[in-house]
């Protein structure tokens, strides 16, 4: 590993293949910076790839187990980032006590019956679950039709983490205007869909608040008014009742009153012989009292019986209308004295519909400006931004031997105008020949070029992605000669920030290698055998680069070569 090489934080640290296609079982460890797979045609160095992608949740059935074989199982260890350890503690793989520094261990089979499954340190896990972790820790760069580098629903998201945080912040800002702006239209829309019922709504709460008010309710009412047309109704029953009672209370000659008086008198001489004489004539006159404000009360009921005949329907139809209204609005009065207000509260919203509707049109022209403003800031960043992104990608594009490429990152007006992320719409087109016409990247190349193109976006976008480790798939693919030199350097460049797995067939790329894996294939008893092995001594490397140069690994002339090329590149780090 060269001195300037460091660790990345997320970074795999080995790989085990069991039972997978050619691969009867190896396990390889993985290094910081540039892992390199080499080895002959054949010799299984996608089959490595395409472990690694089994194991982070792409499909694999029955077909991948090898010949014979009872199942397939791959095994990754690797370190955990901050995102990492987020999505575990989110989806509970963390652990009770996880031990710092201990790696994330995921393990993946299939039997050779197709059943699968697949754990996540130890705690079963879904391939769904897979992918979303491989999201957050692998980059695929190849040319495969689910790269997102191709996928122009990316591309805006992809300018904007280039564009730096003044994007970040416009986009921000045009978010909180856009909510604004859709709140406002919202109740705007509400007030438009009350326009048709609004006269009807406001004749309705009109009516209802006024035909309560002129009620003019009281609490607890409706009791009295029952009580006092049960005594209308037994008016005359009660007066005779009460005639009765004040004669036999206050009659001059022969009431109780006028006879416990002449008692207490009779006592009242006696009183003084003795206390409970006193206390016997005192009690007499409390009865007298007693009894004189029982009359009292009696004359007091006798004058509120005495009505006309008319009393009694007033009192019926007082109550007839008070209950009409509870069966309208309510269950009590006093419930509707409540609805009364609310009616009250609904016309005059009713009635201020027009000063609302122009409140808030004045808000929507303000949410709008701004929301406009915001987006246009917003745009200018951009297209600053993707002028940035075009030199820096036509460089790469340069550096990796395709000097005559173009490449233009669109920033458009979207179709369905301004919303939550800006104006914008942003594609990426490319022209790799100067004859071609520019096209969006996913048709504007094949094979070795789309790779390149693909390379020199990652390098562009290297300082905004967050994945810690990079797999580069088929990168070399039609690249030759002093090309393959200028591809070897920008990966060489790109894995001094990131881990990188490098599947080539090019000792040009192979000699930047901080870890380089030869996988071989053997025959033994009929059956075919693919093994890694981790090249750690020089003459290994020189021997291994020397045979992808010439195909024999022994050949004088490939020998040379092999240690040209290795002086060439990082002799401190080789030696």
């Amino acid at each position: 590993m060269s001195a300037t090489t460091a660790a990345v934080k997320g970074a795999l640290r080995s790989l085990t293949v069991e039972g997978f296609g050619l691969i009867e079982r190896t396990a390889t460890e993985l290094g910081a910076g540039l892992n390199v797979f080499t080895g002959e045609t054949g010799s299984g160095k996608s089959m490595v790839i395409d472990a690694l992608g089994f194991a982070f949740g792409d499909r694999g059935g029955a077909d991948i187990v090898r010949t014979g074989a009872a199942r397939a199982a791959v095994f990754v260890e690797l370190d955990v980032d901050d995102p990492t350890a987020a999505w575990l503690a989110e989806n509970s793989f963390a652990g009770d006590d996880p031990d710092e520094g201990a790696p994330l261990v995921i393990s993946r089979e299939v039997t050779a019956q197709g059943r699968s499954s697949a754990r996540i340190n130890g705690r079963p896990a879904t391939a769904t679950q897979l992918r979303e972790l491989g999201d957050i820790v692998l980059d695929i760069v190849g040319q495969h039709e689910h790269q997102q580098l191709l996928m122009p629903a990316r591309h805006l998201a992809l300018l904007d983490a280039f564009a730096g945080q003044r994007v970040v912040e416009l986009r921000a800002e045009c978010a909180r205007a856009h909510g604004d702006l859709a709140a406002v239209d919202a109740a705007l829309a509400e007030l438009r869909e009350q326009g048709a019922r609004h006269e009807r709504l406001l004749a309705d709460a009109r009516f209802a608040a006024r035909e309560i008010a002129a009620a003019a309710l009281v609490d607890g009412e409706l009791e009295r008014l029952h009580e006092r047309r049960t005594m209308l109704a037994n008016s005359a029953k009660i007066a005779q009742a009460i005639g009765n009672a004040l004669e036999r209370l206050d009659d001059a000659d022969r009431g109780a009153v006028i006879g416990l008086g002449h008692a207490a008198k009779a006592m009242d001489n006696v009183a003084s012989y003795g206390e409970k004489l006193a206390a016997a004539a005192q009690s007499i006159r409390d009865l007298q009292a007693g009894a004189q404000e029982v009359a009292a009360s009696i004359t007091e009921l006798a004058e509120e019986g005495a009505a006309d005949a008319g009393d009694l329907e007033s009192v019926a139809d007082r109550i007839a209308l008070i209950e009409d209204l509870i069966k309208k609005y309510g269950g009590s009065a006093a419930d509707v004295i409540a609805a009364g207000a609310r009616f009250a509260e609904q016309a005059e919203t009713l009635e201020r519909r027009d000063e609302e509707t122009a409140r808030l049109e004045k808000a929507r022209r303000a949410h709008s400006a701004a929301l406009e403003d915001a987006a246009a800031k917003l745009t200018k960043e951009r297209v600053a931004a993707a002028q940035t992104l075009q030199s820096r990608v036509q460089e790469e594009l340069r550096e990796l031997a395709i000097p005559g490429a173009t490449f233009r990152c669109a920033v458009d007006a979207r179709p369905a105008g301004i919303g939550a992320g800006g104006a914008d719409r942003v594609e990426f087109f490319a022209a790799l020949n100067p004859d071609e016409p520019e096209r969006p990247i996913a048709k504007s190349a094949s094979g070795g070029e789309l790779s390149r193109l693909l390379l020199a976006l990652k390098m562009a976008f290297a300082h905004v992605d967050p994945h810690p480790v990079v797999v580069l798939d088929e990168i070399d693919a039609g690249v030759g000669g002093a090309a393959a030199r200028r591809v070897g350097s920008r990966i060489d460049h790109l894995a001094k920030g990131v881990q990188v797995l490098c599947v080539t067939h090019l000792a040009q790329i192979a000699v930047f290698a901080d870890t380089h894996i030869a996988l071989t294939k053997n025959v033994r008893k009929g059956k075919t055998f693919v093994e890694a092995n981790r090249l750690t001594e020089r003459a290994q490397i020189r021997t291994e680069i020397a045979r992808m140069l010439a195909g024999d690994e022994q050949a004088a002339e490939a020998l040379r070569h092999a240690d040209a090329l290795l002086r060439e590149t990082r002799p401190a780090a080789k030696s």
